[in-house]
């Protein structure tokens, strides 16, 4: 490589270093070297991520791939973002899988020198979507493998404490459940019934409000901080508590990556081949004494 294409290598990286993610695949939507220069930047980010936690990030995305698994939390978050943004790192990573595939990132972690201190059943954030949590530790990396009750790993992430964190990282693609109100460091709590555990939920509230985040139980908080055409429309705006949704809608971020050697389509590189939807109700947004329910179901 010629010191001018080191040169513009760096230059293009830290360019797409400042870009949220739904601006690096606008920007890799009507040119295939552009495409070809965000897929190679996002890729060498995963990886950059991933190499932190095992020895071999391709392995471990061999396995996300083949179970279904993905990658949520804190890591899966900062792939929205931008890379410059992101100073606060990563010290632990969540993997959600199914009960057929969660042996099989097991193994592959143990293989990487992690040793497992925790296998429990738990109600970490409802009892109901989570069958298990095991925990997995390295020097000072954590893994956490979250079991789900049913073959759709999404089903636990969207009983997540707020729509912050209601993202997740496959191998081969990125899902995020509430994109535009997240890229503004926003988000809603999560008043589901089945988050119980309040002092662990307030501890990680406190975690992203601390990131920088506004996370709040009202969609209408943010009206007197906007300019008034952008004041929240109760059940107009996606994001609104009271409107059901389905991970299928407009509202949802889904993208494909392209990976060197695999064909992935859009529709065969997203791990949720069925349709959830949800509504995440809670406070209503005009109405204080008002409460709306929260669900979350897989459609057959």
């Amino acid at each position: 490589m010629t010191q001018f294409a080191k040169l513009a290598l760096e230059i293009i990286t830290h360019m797409f270093s400042l870009m949220y993610l739904d601006e690096l695949m606008a920007f890799a939507s009507p040119c295939r070297t552009h495409r070809v220069w965000v897929m190679q930047y996002l890729n060498r980010r995963k990886d950059n991520y991933l190499i932190q936690f095992v020895s071999n990030p391709s392995t471990l995305l061999d396995a996300l791939r083949i179970t279904s698994s993905v990658i949520s939390g804190s890591l899966a978050l900062q792939f929205l973002l931008p890379a410059v943004n992101c100073s606060w790192g990563a010290i632990d990573m969540d993997i959600y899988s199914t009960q057929s595939g969660y042996e099989t990132i097991l193994i592959n972690l143990l293989l990487d020198g992690y040793t497992m201190v925790c296998n429990r059943y738990s109600n970490y954030y409802t009892s109901f979507a989570i069958n298990r949590v095991i925990k997995l530790v390295k020097g000072n990396r954590s893994i956490d493998i979250i079991v789900s009750q049913t073959n759709n790993v999404l089903l636990p992430i969207l009983h997540f404490h707020s729509t912050v964190v209601m993202n997740y990282l496959s191998a081969d693609s990125f899902f995020s459940a509430y994109p535009m109100l997240t890229i503004e460091y926003r988000g809603l709590i999560n008043r589901s019934p089945y988050n119980t555990n309040v002092r662990s939920t307030a501890r990680a509230l406190a975690k992203y409000q601390y990131r920088g985040f506004s996370v709040q139980s009202r969609a209408t908080h943010w009206d007197k901080e906007d300019d008034s055409d952008r004041n929240h429309r109760c059940e107009s705006d996606l994001y609104c508590p009271r409107n059901i949704r389905a991970t299928l809608d407009r509202g949802c971020a889904r993208y494909c990556f392209e990976q060197p050697g695999i064909i992935a389509s859009e529709e065969t590189a997203d791990v949720c081949n069925k349709s959830v939807v949800w509504q995440l109700g809670g406070e209503d947004c005009q109405y204080e004494d008002l409460r709306w329910y929260t669900y979350v179901h897989t459609l057959l």
